[in-house]
């Protein structure tokens, strides 16, 4: 069934995600259905960006794929503003 599948491969990124977050020192957060917002120190990001934010290839490598399911992820990152809400608001339209 296409609802189990989808909520399999749905289950299996959130577990991936939620292991990096907490990984990172930070935090995973859904804010609406499928869509998670990730807090972590800013001291992390330099050794995301250097590692090509390697958790993207755990996400397409991951249960999501071995359901084949079709998997779409967008991330937005931003580390300035004056407040967590002014950086998710970036970061949300910084989405690609």
């Amino acid at each position: 069934q296409m609802s189990t599948s989808y909520r399999t491969a749905a289950n299996e990124v959130e577990s991936i995600l939620r292991d990096w977050a907490k990984g990172m020192g930070g935090m995973l957060r859904e804010y609406e259905r499928d869509k998670y917002l990730v807090v972590f120190p800013r001291e992390r990001l330099s050794e995301c960006v250097e590692n090509g934010f390697a958790v993207l290839d755990r996400l397409r490598s991951g249960g999501a794929a071995g359901n084949n399911m079709p998997l779409t992820v967008s991330m937005g990152i931003c580390d300035s503003g004056d407040n967590i809400f002014d950086r998710a608001k970036s970061a949300s339209s910084a989405e690609s």
